[in-house]
């Protein structure tokens, strides 16, 4: 049902999600298997999800909420599915624009990743990162920022052979981009913009979206700096 309710996820299918995980959830508990089963936080972790997708956010977070207080009632969880859950739940306070909060639990996802083994090498360690350094941009500490932004930009180096060809790699390119903007580092701004809009170009042409957002930072800098994009 957890893997039915995943496949639906990934296509989009929220809905159609939302029923599945909760046949997971009842099956668990017809057979006795809720509260330390692993299975159980894993399942009520991704009914959050679903419902995030359908902007149902106060269920999503009570969700993330309940995942976490049966992680805590667990002797044993896996430190990667606490921290996964968490990062979620940041998600949420994120999008409230509720920056305190947000931080203090992508802090906290953070912990518990790196109780585990070989953790930077996660997907979700990093947009933590990101998530966190968009934080300090958004309260105007974008020096920084800047620092966690390449961090990032980093553990993403070592993630991914091919990591010039993952689009979470050039969006944190844009962000680098923009916090030097923000601290009057042109020139590296300028680079940087240039060398992800050069990815867009060769590996995400069809995302036409962040080739525009790209296009127009480039085009802001050009204009603060008197230049004319040739």
């Amino acid at each position: 049902f957890n893997a039915k309710g995943m496949l639906c996820y990934q296509q989009g299918q929220n809905k159609e999600a939302i029923h599945w995980f909760q046949k997971g959830l009842n099956l668990c508990k017809k057979r006795g298997l809720s509260g330390a089963y692993y299975l159980y936080p894993l399942l009520i972790n991704n009914l959050g999800l679903a419902n995030s997708e359908i902007n149902e956010f106060s269920l999503a977070e009570k969700y993330f909420l309940t995942a976490i207080a049966l992680y805590n009632k667990q002797k044993k969880y896996d430190p990667l599915s606490y921290g996964t859950t968490l990062s979620n739940l940041g998600t949420v306070y994120l999008g409230r624009e509720d920056y305190s909060q947000a931080e203090s639990t992508f802090r906290d996802a953070l912990v518990k990743f790196e109780e585990a083994n070989n953790f930077n090498e996660n997907r979700n360690y990093v947009l933590i990162i990101n998530d966190l350094a968009q934080i300090n941009q958004s309260k105007g500490d974008n020096f920084k920022a800047k620092m966690m932004f390449y961090q990032a930009k980093k553990i993403k180096q070592k993630q991914y052979k091919n990591y010039e060809e993952d689009l979470e790699y050039i969006l944190i390119l844009n962000n680098i981009g923009l916090t030097h903007y923000s601290l009057k580092e042109y020139k590296t701004a300028k680079d940087t913009y240039q060398e992800a809009i050069l990815l867009i170009k060769k590996h995400f042409l069809e995302n036409i979206n962040l080739y525009s957002i790209l296009h127009s930072n480039l085009a802001l800098l050009y204009e603060k700096i008197g230049e004319q994009d040739n």
